[in-house]
């Protein structure tokens, strides 16, 4: 597949992978109950509760991440059209040590790393139920960094890519440049915090959110409203913050060094549109 080979030496290469991946879920059937869940034609027998579990697992956890990278990329989805639609369960929020061939263990307790995967997986179609006791105002995991402060940072990351430009709202508001300028702010702090505790991993979907924020405010500044409300001094701490996670990040995953390197051109670009005050 020349078309592959050529994708992978670009920067876009996970998305191709990742949309291979979901071809293949839907070729084999994987994206509908009543398809994992079928007799093997060979040994007539249905799969056990682990197996058509696994299968969930495998179905959402490329379903997720291939939306998320056509959303990041500004691309097509692989399961964009009606027709692609997955009716799958989701995944059971239980331990993995209480799945058996069997079924699930009766009265086995839900662990909150599985009820967050699955309320994150929930919203790809919509849904923002929050698992358990809305009262609580924080929620902390094993010192996971899995707080009130993480939950805004993840809803932050949603409103910039609804407000941020896009193929289909190519020249936004000055309203939208606002909101994602404070929601960029927000979650070049949360994203330092995180750093500097080690509060969270950085992974490869960590850096995206990351890599976003600062080439947002500079976006969000080519408003002249946005400068008049804001110092070059602030603006100039906002992408010095993200500056020094992307040094981490880079460490981390190499391959990330180009981003660093648009990270410090979009310092130097909002050096020269700032106005000092």
């Amino acid at each position: 597949m020349p078309h592959l080979e050529e994708s992978i030496r670009r920067k876009d290469a996970s998305y191709w992978v990742v949309g291979l991946a979901s071809n293949l879920c839907q070729e084999l059937g994987l994206t509908q109950e009543a398809t994992i869940d079928a007799l093997d034609p060979q040994t007539g027998v249905r799969p056990n509760a682990l197996e058509l579990d696994m299968k969930r697992r495998l179905l959402w956890i490329i379903f997720s991440t291939e939306t998320v990278l056509a959303h990041s990329l500004d691309r097509p989805s692989a399961f964009a059209c009606i027709f692609d639609y997955t009716d799958l369960q989701l995944v059971e929020p239980v331990d993995d040590a209480y799945i058996s061939k069997d079924g699930i263990v009766a009265g086995c307790p839900p662990t909150m790393k599985m009820r967050i995967a699955v309320h994150f997986l929930s919203m790809r179609f919509g849904s923002y139920t929050w698992p358990g006791d809305r009262s609580q105002k924080t929620i902390k995991i094993h010192g996971s960094g899995l707080d009130e402060v993480w939950i805004k940072g993840r809803f932050n990351t949603m409103i910039i890519f609804l407000y941020r430009p896009s193929s289909q709202i190519p020249n936004p508001s000055l309203t939208a440049a606002r909101i994602c300028f404070e929601a960029c702010a927000f979650n070049v702090r949360m994203h330092r915090n995180q750093v500097a505790t080690k509060s969270a991993d950085l992974s490869r979907m960590w850096t995206q959110p990351l890599f976003m924020a600062p080439n947002t405010i500079v976006w969000a500044i080519s408003y002249p409203e946005i400068r008049k409300d804001h110092s070059k001094s602030i603006v100039e701490n906002h992408i010095m913050q993200a500056q020094e996670c992307t040094v981490a990040a880079a460490e981390r995953w190499p391959g990330s060094k180009p981003l660093w390197s648009c990270t410090k051109a979009s310092s130097a670009h909002a050096s020269r549109l700032m106005i000092p005050m």
